[in-house]
């Protein structure tokens, strides 16, 4: 879905995945995949949800929708993104 979404605006996401993104399309289609930036900014427009990744090196970067609802993600740089679980104070 989130392939879906950037093809309906490749406007947006062109200068991030190539010129005319066959490749990036056909590399991010193949199962075992994993998401990127790009990926990951076009399932925040397409649920409409913030998402704010921390890093394990520098700051956290936030994708904002303008939304109510922020999932977090964690990143380990050069390696993959993993989620977090928000954990409860007794």
């Amino acid at each position: 879905q989130a392939i879906d979404h950037m093809l309906q605006h490749w406007h947006h996401y062109s200068a991030f995945c190539g010129d005319n993104g066959d490749g990036y399309i056909t590399e991010m289609i193949e199962s075992g995949t994993w998401a990127d930036h790009p990926i990951i900014h076009a399932t925040a427009e397409m649920l409409n949800i913030n998402i704010t990744i921390h890093r394990t090196v520098g700051e956290p970067t936030k994708i904002a929708i303008d939304s109510e609802h922020t999932i977090y993600l964690g990143y380990y740089v050069g390696f993959h993104y993993v989620s977090f679980v928000k954990i409860e104070e007794e």
